[in-house]
């Protein structure tokens, strides 16, 4: 699975900086800029699942491309972004900054609503993560507030798994917590 999609500013603004999946795009306040971007815009809604992504495939990302630059024109400050939960792939013209966490939404993110910003900053979630365990999944967040090691992601997600099972909802009212790979249009 690859999706592509728009994405701008952190909902937890506290996360500054943060590139991955716990973000808006509000592109909606650029249909009136002209008639070219409200079809643009128009037409990504109609084949978007959720407003800000679609399954990566040849049309559906130089359809994406196209509002992107329209977007950058227009002065939005957003990404275009690849993901995928296969940590293999390469996709051309994007570069891969991290490892996000989320569950089968692929929206929600603890890392990106500052689940690690400081120790026990939620008791639930930190009742079985010593500080050791906090300070190797720290070490492991880049200055896009993502994980650089899959690995790292891969067992900070199994403790996600793991402590919402234990206290549930403690996270999210979802499950199967799994590292995305995040991959940005261009060069960063």
């Amino acid at each position: 699975m690859i999706k592509i999609g728009l994405y701008c500013e952190p909902i937890n603004e506290e996360v500054n900086g943060y590139l991955g999946l716990y973000r808006g795009n509000f592109i909606v306040d650029y249909m009136k800029n002209n008639n070219r971007l409200y079809n643009l815009i128009n037409s990504f809604f109609e084949i978007s699942v959720n407003g800000q992504n679609l399954v990566y495939n040849e049309k559906n990302r130089k359809n994406i491309v196209e509002l992107y630059q329209d977007l950058k024109r227009e002065k939005w400050g957003g990404d275009l972004i690849c993901f995928t939960d296969d940590r293999r792939v390469e996709i051309p013209n994007f570069t891969m900054v991290g490892y996000d966490i989320c569950a089968d939404s692929m929206y929600f993110s603890p890392i990106g609503d500052g689940f690690l910003m400081q120790y026990n900053r939620l008791p639930d979630f930190y009742t079985d993560m010593s500080f050791e365990m906090y300070s190797m999944y720290r070490e492991n967040i880049n200055e896009k507030w993502l994980f650089n090691s899959y690995e790292i992601a891969m067992n900070f997600s199994e403790y996600c798994n793991h402590i919402n099972e234990k206290y549930r909802y403690c996270i999210e009212s979802q499950d199967n917590w799994r590292p995305v790979a995040i991959h940005v249009y261009g060069k960063i």
